[in-house]
């Protein structure tokens, strides 16, 4: 990869392999990351995933039972109370979801701009970003999708309205995020890297809400708009490398598993849009048109 010293290719300790040490590449982060960060081996925790397919949809059977049935259970319950604990549950989201941008983006920022774009769709995540601080931190999101769950708790037992789109998200993204890093997707990063953005932002907002704190100025409209965004590269991604896997010779990557995440991504982008159009469709009309003269009789 251009832009990389060849002594910051370094060996994984369980299987030899080397891959990009970005605190080598840059090493003014050395100081803002532990040392076992940087020295992170994925294998362990990786190949158990691998053998352990099953986990994941058992989980996400338990996870569809269970909130039904617990909306069920509330039907006829006051709803709880339970405000500290979802601002600080939202606030320990922000602050993983902060720490996990930050530590991809010098490496995002860095193979956009060095590594040949045939490169960024089809090149063994084995050598890239799979090991160190930056396999860490996308080992650490795939598995954070089971904590988050734990939202929908929180809808339950007040007995919000339990939405399509957000029990839908959290059983898709799961699967999803499981199979593809268990797959070592090349594009997993970046995936990674615009998840984090987006929930920093968000789960920051939902603890402002839950401590009644949250500014005039900050309209919720902007979420959804970097949702969709994120969507319409989720899209747009798979599709560059569905075309890269059909072009390039030896390509590292899985065309079923690039077809299911694009199908997944275009799912949420439908849903999103729906969203919108439905929460602030409305908004949006008045803002551009004004508010309806009314006839004088």
């Amino acid at each position: 990869m251009d832009g990389v010293n060849h002594s910051c290719f370094v060996p994984n300790p369980t299987t030899g392999e080397k891959y990009i040490d970005v605190t080598c590449v840059y090493p003014h982060l050395e100081p803002i990351q532990l040392q076992s960060e940087m020295t992170y081996d994925s294998f362990p925790v990786l190949n158990w995933m691998k053998s352990s397919p099953f986990f994941p949809l058992i989980t996400t059977a338990i996870y569809i039972i269970a909130i039904f049935g617990g909306e069920r259970l509330m039907k006829n319950r006051e709803s709880l109370n339970w405000r500290n604990s979802l601002s600080m549950w939202n606030l320990l989201l922000t602050i993983f979801s902060f720490l996990g941008f930050i530590r991809l983006l010098p490496y995002c920022l860095h193979s956009l701009y060095y590594m040949p774009t045939q490169e960024l769709f089809c090149r063994s995540p084995r050598e890239t970003y799979l090991h160190g601080s930056t396999g860490l931190w996308t080992q650490l999101f795939a598995l954070s999708k089971f904590p988050e769950l734990i939202d929908t708790f929180f809808i339950v037992i007040n007995k919000k309205k339990l939405i399509l789109l957000h029990w839908y998200h959290h059983v898709s993204v799961l699967l999803m995020a499981w199979y593809s890093y268990a797959g070592e997707q090349p594009l997993g990063i970046y995936f990674c890297l615009m998840n984090y953005f987006v929930h920093s932002i968000m789960y920051f907002y939902y603890f402002l809400m839950a401590v009644k704190r949250r500014p005039n100025w900050f309209n919720p409209m902007v979420i959804t708009c970097l949702q969709i965004a994120q969507m319409v590269f989720g899209v747009a991604f798979t599709v560059l490398g569905v075309y890269f896997y059909k072009t390039v010779p030896m390509c590292s990557n899985s065309k079923s598993n690039l077809l299911v995440i694009m199908l997944v991504y275009a799912s949420y982008l439908l849903l999103f849009c729906k969203f919108f159009v439905g929460r602030y469709g409305g908004y949006l009309v008045k803002f551009m048109y004004g508010s309806p003269k009314r006839k004088i009789t």
